[in-house]
């Protein structure tokens, strides 16, 4: 009995451990004064991130263009620090949304 006990309390830990929330590298809030919606975020191999979206927004904040009027795809890449390394924006004349980024 004391051993089904033993193994059932290492189990637990075992998956107490692997629940908890992993450390945050960093945040930050990236976009415009207008509506910007994240779609999909993915490591790269240099150790930053590309983040893709859409974006209502005008050259405000991290968005260096103008909008056509429609929800233009924008895609950021950040450093490991999340620093913007480059952003572009699609500037784009239908209501198609990217759904992921590779």
């Amino acid at each position: 009995m004391k051993k089904i006990i033993t193994l059932i309390l290492l189990l637990a830990a075992t998956f107490a451990i692997r629940a908890q929330d992993p450390a945050v590298q960093w945040q930050a809030t990236i976009g415009g004064s207008d509506r910007d919606d994240l779609k999909d975020i993915n490591a790269t191999s240099d150790a930053g991130y590309i983040i893709g979206g859409t974006s209502l927004s005008n050259n405000s904040g991290e968005k260096t263009e103008n909008s056509n009027g429609n929800r233009d795809i924008w895609v950021v890449k950040t450093n490991e620090t999340g620093s913007i390394q480059w952003r572009i924006s699609y500037l784009k004349k239908s209501q198609a949304r990217p759904e992921f980024i590779l």
